[in-house]
């Protein structure tokens, strides 16, 4: 198997998009338009293979219509030839019917009115498909529709074998397998063989007995009515299936442009059902206030008929209220997530959050008062902290005063102020005992005073008021020993003096026997 070439011509190839028997399809870049195109080249082919191959890739490479792929180039490089074409993004008919996406009526007919149109342009210019099949239409992210393998895929010289037309044998019309003239109509039939099957989800011919039972069904056999596999369909559709798979080609449509006639007048009908089926579904959805869903319905009518007015004016109204119940959702988290963080105190985050959402609806009043009160309770929270780291560097200064005037003007600001009001008793303790302290030096210095001027009366009194602001004083216990010991000295001093006195007395009476006694 050949390397991947790194460039074909002028294109540098990107990556291999698929292999055939033929040959390979690149997926590459034109450098100077900066375009994406699919390059196929064709390998190992005979002579004959190769003069038929340039041939028609030099007529269909004038083909320039919107339901064909279109032809940039034909070359060769290294005695391969190649064609490059344009890229098309989205899926063919056979993935998608594969995948089982879901296709209205109304869509799958129109698929076929596209390829009606690509083949009768083609028509109209001499050429023909003759490989008409799902894998050979390409269903554009756009909603457009292209064939592509114009007049390569059935190329083969004179000798081509059974196997190589195995894979597009059930499409092939009765005239590929009786060695009759082509023309247009071979298209037509293969035409209808791909609406059969998008309409019933099986092939018209479909045989258990091999190729051979197939062709003998193409060439004899009628395929099923679509009763068989549909119950509610337009009856329409079983005479233009009829036409259009006709074994005797005479009695099928003349042109493709008469199939698209009669299945457009179909597509217009189910377009019509079906846009007003979406619009009552959209109407329902809004009276519901379901805006998501009645978009979606909407957009369903615009992909059946992109130019439908009232379809085109309701989305804008649901788009409109859409982002307004979007502003609404935002600023509503918005304000869940400002309030909580209001709550816990975390005004800087609770700012910015309300700012956002002031930010999206300015003329909420709710909004504008809610910062508005962040904004206060900021400004009290940063008061508040001042205040507190005054009265702390006050308190451990031992300036009681200064802390105890800090601290209260904390809880003016916020009276359940824990940390405040915590201080604030320890502040009051200390100033309690402070004032304490100085009542007993005062009481203590009294009564020293008393002492020394032997007062022991008064020291005793000053000293028991002292004893009832600190009676574990140890001063206290100091001082009342002073006074009763001078208390003492007096009465002893006193009794002396009255002794003194009566032998005084006795002897000035000459008793002495009394003084003596």
């Amino acid at each position: 198997m050949a390397s991947q070439p790194s460039k074909i011509g002028k294109y540098d190839v990107l990556r291999l998009i698929g292999r055939g028997g033929m040959g390979v399809v690149y997926e590459a870049l034109d450098p100077k338009l900066e375009r994406h195109v699919a390059i196929k080249m064709i390998l190992g082919a005979t002579p004959g293979l190769l003069a038929r191959f340039d041939r028609e890739a030099r007529s269909t490479g004038s083909l320039q219509h919107q339901n064909i792929v279109t032809i940039y180039e034909f070359g060769d490089q290294d005695g391969s030839p190649y064609l490059v074409m344009e890229y098309l993004e989205g899926m063919s008919l056979d993935a998608a019917l594969s995948s089982g996406r879901p296709l209205s009526l109304a869509t799958k007919l129109s698929i076929c009115v596209d390829v009606c149109n690509g083949l009768n342009y083609a028509h109209d210019r001499g050429i023909i498909h003759r490989d008409i099949k799902p894998g050979n239409v390409m269903l554009l992210e756009d909603g457009n529709v292209k064939i592509v393998d114009f007049g390569i895929a059935r190329i083969g010289d004179t000798g081509m074998s059974r196997t190589e037309v195995v894979g597009s044998l059930h499409y092939m019309s009765p005239e590929q397998f009786q060695s009759q003239p082509l023309d247009r109509r071979t298209d037509i039939f293969s035409t209808g063989v791909v609406l059969y099957q998008m309409l019933t989800g099986t092939l018209p011919f479909q045989a258990s007995g091999g190729e051979a039972a197939v062709m003998y069904r193409i060439i004899h056999e009628d395929p099923a009515p679509l009763s068989s596999y549909l119950q509610d369909y337009p009856p329409e559709l079983d005479e233009i299936l009829r036409k259009a798979l006709a074994k005797n080609r005479d009695l099928r449509y003349a042109s493709a442009r008469d199939l698209s006639f009669d299945l457009l007048a179909v597509v217009e009908r189910e377009k019509h059902e079906e846009v007003v089926q979406w619009m009552k579904r959209a109407d329902l959805a809004m009276q519901r206030t379901e805006l998501s869903k009645a978009e979606d319905c909407l957009r369903q009518v615009l992909k059946v008929d992109k130019h439908h007015t009232p379809a085109h004016q309701l989305l804008n109204q649901v788009q409109i209220k859409i982002r307004e119940q979007k502003k609404v959702d935002q600023v509503r988290q918005l304000r869940i997530q400002a309030d909580e963080a209001f709550l816990e105190q975390r005004y800087d985050e609770a700012l910015r959050t309300i700012d956002q959402a002031v930010a999206i609806d300015d003329t909420n009043k709710d909004l504008i008062n809610l910062r508005e009160s962040i904004q206060q309770a900021k400004s009290r929270a940063s008061r508040l902290k001042l205040a507190l780291r005054r009265a702390e560097e006050a308190h451990r200064a031992g300036d009681l005063d200064e802390a105890k005037m800090a601290v209260r003007e904390a809880l003016e600001i916020d009276p359940y102020e824990t940390s405040a009001k915590a201080l604030q008793v320890v502040i009051l303790r200390q100033v309690e005992e402070q004032e304490r302290q100085r009542r007993l030096r005062t009481l203590f210095d009294n009564a020293r005073d008393h002492i020394s001027a032997r007062n022991l009366t008064a020291a005793f009194q000053t000293l028991k008021e002292a004893e009832q602001v600190d009676p574990g004083s140890v001063e206290l216990y100091s001082l009342m020993k002073v006074v009763s010991a001078a208390r003492e000295e007096q009465l002893r001093k006193v009794e002396m003096e009255k002794l003194t006195r009566e032998i005084e007395e006795a002897l000035n009476r000459e008793d002495y026997a009394a003084a003596t006694s």
